[in-house]
């Protein structure tokens, strides 16, 4: 027991991400190129920057940090991506690695459902659920690869970011 906390605990370090920033920075790169492409080909949205005041967009920066990025990441990468699978990517990993990214799908229309009624118009959208989808391969990856939580909640963190700063998405908790 104490040596699989040990284990899972290694993961919150920083890592072989310094090692594996070619490979991370590529990941995120192609994610980011075929995100983008579905979301502005599809009815989810438009490029149109929106920035708040200065102390709101701050304030939403470091909000978006914690939740849905470092708060996700944990519970559906660092809880259930075993320590084990960690700097491989053998076939038992990659199946670790569909299935949360899988599970972090269905998660948002159940959200819409149970806490965000007001975003199912976005997240019921299956062009919406296949850019979430990517987003956990890219993630799953991103963790597997660097053995450390913190580039995968970046990349996650950077995708909210643009989404809601840049590509006109909803401030859901913002009621818009």
């Amino acid at each position: 027991m104490k040596r699989a906390l040990l284990d899972r605990a290694a993961s919150l370090g920083l890592g072989q991400t310094s090692k594996r920033i070619s490979v991370l920075i590529l990941l995120t790169s192609i994610y980011a190129a075929v995100a983008s492409t579905i979301y502005l080909t599809s009815d989810l949205g438009e490029w149109s920057p929106e920035f708040n005041p200065v102390g709101t967009s701050l304030l939403l920066v470091i909000g978006f940090f914690f939740m849905p990025s470092l708060f996700e990441e944990l519970l559906w990468r660092w809880l259930l991506i075993p320590p084990s699978c960690l700097g491989r990517l053998d076939g038992r990993t990659i199946w670790y690695i569909v299935i949360t990214s899988l599970v972090f799908t269905a998660g948002h229309p159940v959200a819409a459902y149970l806490f965000v009624p007001h975003a199912k118009g976005v997240f019921l959208q299956p062009s919406f659920l296949i850019i979430v989808f990517l987003l956990g391969l890219t993630c799953g990856t991103a963790y597997v690869v660097a053995k450390s939580i913190w580039p995968s909640t970046a990349i996650h963190w950077l995708t909210v970011l643009a989404w809601k700063f840049l590509l006109g998405g909803p401030f859901i908790m913002l009621g818009r």
